[in-house]
């Protein structure tokens, strides 16, 4: 079946459009991110670590645990966004600069 969205219809009730959502379980969602990108950090112990803090919602099918790959694309952009805004914007002395830099 394609990822084309799929009507439901129930005997006297109006009809529901459904769209399948990507999921993957944990193995496979870092697998496809590291084809997407060969050079990221993710791996599966840190996804199983979002997972298991609530910070990553997922849904649970007995020992399965599947994430649905556009949320976490989403969460992944959007932190290494929030990341670089907070970073970029913040004021240091010069001396904490220097030592980050490596003392230039």
């Amino acid at each position: 079946m394609n990822n084309a969205a799929m009507k439901i219809v129930a005997p006297e009730a109006e009809i529901i459009n459904f769209t399948p959502q990507p999921m993957r379980g944990i193995k496979q969602a870092v697998a496809e991110i590291k084809a997407a990108d060969p050079c990221t950090a993710l791996i599966v112990n840190g996804l199983r670590a979002l997972v298991n803090n609530g910070t990553l919602p997922c849904v649970r099918m007995g020992r399965k645990i599947l994430v649905n790959m556009r949320v976490l694309d989403d969460y992944l952009y959007n932190c290494a966004a929030a990341e670089t805004k907070t970073t970029a914007s913040t004021i240091r002395r010069i001396s904490e600069v220097k030592q980050c830099q490596g003392d230039i």
